[in-house]
């Protein structure tokens, strides 16, 4: 028996994922009362740019996922991949605001980890659903997910760098 993950689904998971993301855009805004100087505006935009890059990557693969398993089980852990996605988007969203604050090393490190698992997630959720139907296309899709996955750790990590 085929398992599938609906569209319906996974466009619900896509909401989620755009509250969790918009959740960082609004509480980007709290540094809105603090004096503003140029690094804290070079701050607020890189991490815009971020959640965009984030939410490029995300959205580009939701759009071409379909997802059919071989064991109910394997449909529901799958489920659940989805949803660790967006708990890692709350973690980048707390440590962000921590690298922001005090800028110490462990949120750093906080950060750049909750960053990774967040995209290793993604290309988690976009390998299971070309598992079973690979076609050139996909695995040319796949290289380019992964380029554009390198892309947007180094523009989390330089400015971090710093």
């Amino acid at each position: 028996m085929v398992h599938i993950i609906k569209d319906s689904l996974i466009e619900r998971y896509g909401l989620m994922t755009m509250i969790a993301l918009g959740e960082i855009i609004s509480s980007l805004y709290d540094f809105s009362k603090t004096p503003i100087n140029w690094n804290r505006f070079i701050q607020f935009t890189l991490c815009i740019i971020l959640v965009a890059l984030l939410a490029a990557v995300y959205y580009q693969v939701l759009g071409e996922l379909h997802i059919q398993l071989n064991s109910s089980i394997a449909t529901s852990l799958t489920g659940w991949l989805f949803l660790l996605v967006i708990l890692f988007i709350f973690l980048i969203d707390v440590s962000l605001h921590l690298v922001i604050i005090d800028g110490n090393l462990e949120s750093k490190i906080l950060f750049s980890f909750s960053l990774i698992l967040m995209l290793l997630m993604i290309r988690v959720l976009f390998l299971i659903s070309i598992h079973f139907k690979l076609s050139k296309l996909q695995i040319k899709l796949s290289w380019i997910l992964l380029i554009e996955i390198i892309i947007n750790l180094a523009a989390a990590f330089l400015p971090a760098m710093g």
